[in-house]
């Protein structure tokens, strides 16, 4: 399917919290006949199932499994203190969580949370005018790195094959 389908794995398996890609899609039938809805980018994603406090912020839009709380920003400027506020209490909601087969922090439980948030929404601003450009440097440090990766994993065989030498993956390199 074309549809992004973020699974609690897809989280745990990043380096930093920003979404570019998931393992699985699922397609638009799919998506019409389950329980399941589009989130836009910039949904703040955390686990709450068996692992709970594993954080995304998507780059793409997504579907989830249930295994998310998945919170949108009223405004942008209200991403990043949402993202550092529910961060700072994962112990909590782990203490909150309960279950016998593994954890899980119910959404009622979630949503029962007090939250204290600023009264003044020149304080969000002031937050995001901090936060926003450090982590639009860390994600774009983080795709880059995706990116490199990827190329790594694709050049690796051919060189240790021989039908790529150094001096021509050195030049490829300098076009990329």
């Amino acid at each position: 399917g074309g549809h992004a389908w973020l699974t609690p794995t897809d989280v745990t398996a990043l380096d930093a919290p920003y979404l570019f890609a998931t393992s699985r899609t699922l397609t638009a039938e799919g998506l019409k006949v389950s329980s399941t809805r589009l989130h836009p980018i910039g949904t703040v994603f955390m686990t709450s199932r068996a692992t709970i406090g594993a954080f995304a912020v998507t780059q793409i839009p997504c579907s989830t499994n249930q295994g998310f709380i998945a919170v949108q920003p009223r405004q942008d400027s209200h991403r990043w203190f949402i993202f550092h506020e529910m961060k700072s209490r994962v112990q909590l909601m782990f203490d909150l969580s309960s279950g016998s087969t593994f954890r899980e922090l119910s959404r009622g439980t979630f949503k029962s949370m007090a939250v204290s948030i600023p009264s003044l929404e020149a304080d969000f601003d002031r937050l995001a005018a901090v936060l926003e450009p450090l982590h639009s440097k860390a994600s774009n440090a983080s795709r880059e790195n995706l990116k490199l990766s990827a190329l790594r994993a694709a050049l690796l065989p051919e060189l240790l094959s021989g039908r790529l030498r150094v001096k021509d993956a050195e030049s490829m390199m300098e076009n990329v």
